[in-house]
């Protein structure tokens, strides 16, 4: 049993010391010894593996009860590998989200590779307590039982290559043990090291295969996995002419969640690569007391505000989509682009005082400055975030809600808006601050669209070394694949990349029976047909 970071880095370890997080954990070595239905002796290894969580998040894992027997039923349930809720005697099984089978050896899938059932997919990171078993075995009195138990630490470059450092490391705990102790028994495993894959682009209705290969210093068998890493959402575009969002409090006055003081604005944002000129992305206030996020007009600069109008930092017109995060203290104003940190003013900007309220694609005031292109995902809080809170949120390029803690974002409870911005219908769009009943709601102004999102229909398989990459039919679009090569004890990954383009399908001609009576409308697709009437 091990744990690991949720996150790629710790705040602490990040921020304070510049270290990756280290992983640790249990390894059984050696159980106890029982006798079998023959007499002869065998030794247990681990019999379950359970765990549970610092709170109860919907599925009662969590700490047994304390100074009360149901508790201790509870712990039963654990160790005999099921929910330690409804307490003994009613066992309910932990269940795999992924295959829907039971399971008294939960969270068994590679977090290397992404594989199987992880920790993640049922409950966010949190605070994990570990419940490793083995029996049953009996003892008499005076009896004694030899059990090895090991406890492990790794840390190299993040939370994962920390986890890969403690599987080797555990094959050398095994290793050692097995050898009766002798030291030079232990060698030390080197990941294999995955070729690099180039992007594909096909057809539609056409398959790619791409081969894979890796090399291992040890000589050990690899296997390759792939992981799908495509996240859909809803998002609003902009014409860059007239479409905008203006926000609203509960009253249906315009609502302006930057206040005085420390502030952070978030949003994600692709500009079309035929836009130019100002454009904001977000704003608010009124000429001499604003705040704006956008681009400049000489430069093509993004700018942040009256006060930091030139950032340095070129503004992406590439039709791809971006992070952008101005994160506002007392002393200094840093802003954020795809999660790490592209400039700094040396002192902190003015905060926006009256005017128009938080708006969504254009500038304050009377002023335009439409935004072109798609935005979505708009946060602000009261507070001035950490580098290390803006690179959990931009998430690898993968939407993180700023709704909820994770192990290096704190702050949910600073939120003062969040549009999500994913309706996919209708003209309003619904807001939300941290704990609060009130009612948010922007109005979309102009002609501004959905692109409401579907998941991307590719079959992505592996047989050997071989992947096939298999759309739908007519399906074209984007999509984005891990790969990954593992030896049983420590992985490599690389990217990739397909580009299915859209083919325009030839109508085709079909048998069409009709009598004299029929009417038959001839379109555009069916014109240079001939029918017999």
């Amino acid at each position: 049993g091990y744990v690991y970071n949720g996150n790629t880095f710790d705040e602490t370890f990040f921020d304070n010391y510049g270290m990756a997080v280290p992983a640790a954990g249990y390894v059984f070595l050696e159980g106890p010894k029982v006798a079998d239905a023959d007499g002869n002796i065998d030794t247990l290894g681990m019999t379950s593996f359970t765990y549970f969580g610092s709170e109860v998040l919907g599925d009662g894992i969590s700490d047994p009860d304390v100074k009360v027997y149901s508790g201790t039923l509870q712990w039963f349930n654990l160790m005999e590998g099921f929910l330690p809720r409804p307490e003994y005697p009613t066992q309910l099984p932990f269940v795999d989200p992924l295959t829907g089978t039971a399971e008294k050896f939960v969270l068994a899938g590679d977090p290397l590779t992404g594989a199987g059932w992880i920790d993640g997919i049922v409950m966010p990171p949190g605070d994990r307590r570990l419940v490793m078993n083995t029996g049953p075995f009996q003892m008499a009195l005076g009896d004694t039982q030899d059990i090895f138990v090991g406890t492990i630490g790794a840390i190299a470059e993040d939370n994962l290559t920390s986890l890969g450092k403690l599987i080797e490391f555990t094959k050398l705990a095994r290793t050692f043990h097995n050898s009766g102790y002798d030291n030079k028994a232990i060698e030390l495993n080197v990941a294999p090291i995955i070729t690099a894959l180039n992007d594909v682009t096909i057809n539609e209705d056409e398959t790619a295969t791409v081969t894979l290969s890796a090399t291992d210093e040890d000589g050990d068998v690899i296997t390759f996995s792939v992981k799908d890493n495509n996240a859909t959402r809803n998002y609003l575009n902009f014409d860059g002419v007239d479409d905008w969002v203006q926000t609203k409090n509960e009253g249906g006055d315009e609502d302006h969640p930057i206040n005085d003081g420390d502030f952070t604005v978030s949003a994600w944002a692709k500009a079309s690569s035929l836009s130019s000129g100002l454009m904001e992305i977000v704003s608010q206030g009124q000429a001499g007391s604003n705040f704006y996020l956008g681009s400049s007009n000489t430069g093509d600069v993004i700018r942040a505000g009256d006060d930091w109008e030139d950032t340095g930092v070129t503004f992406p017109r590439d039709d791809q989509w971006h992070h952008y995060v101005l994160s506002r203290s007392s002393s200094n104003t840093y802003l954020y682009l795809d999660g790490s940190l592209a400039a700094t003013k040396g002192s902190a900007i003015e905060y926006p005082d009256g005017g128009s309220g938080l708006r969504i694609g254009r500038q304050y005031g009377t002023a335009g400055e439409y935004f072109y292109g798609s935005i979505s995902e708009v946060a602000t809080w009261g507070g001035a975030l950490s580098a290390s809170e803006v690179a959990s949120l931009y998430n690898g390029g993968s939407i993180l809600s700023p709704m909820r803690d994770t192990i290096s974002y704190s702050s949910a409870d600073d939120v003062s808006i969040y549009y999500p911005l994913n309706e996919g219908t209708g003209s309003t769009v619904q807001g939300t601050e941290y704990n609060s009943s009130e009612v948010f709601t922007g109005e979309i102004k102009g002609g501004a669209r959905w692109t409401v999102m579907v998941a991307q229909r590719v079959t992505a398989t592996i047989s050997g070394s071989m992947l096939t990459l298999a759309p739908d039919p007519n399906w074209y679009g984007e999509a984005n694949y891990t790969v990954s090569a593992s030896d049983g004890y420590a992985a490599s990954s690389t990217s990739l990349n397909l580009t299915v383009t859209a083919v325009n399908d030839a109508p085709a001609a079909f048998d069409w029976v009709s009598t004299a009576s029929d009417t038959i409308k001839i379109s555009q697709s069916n014109l240079t047909e001939e029918y017999e009437l």
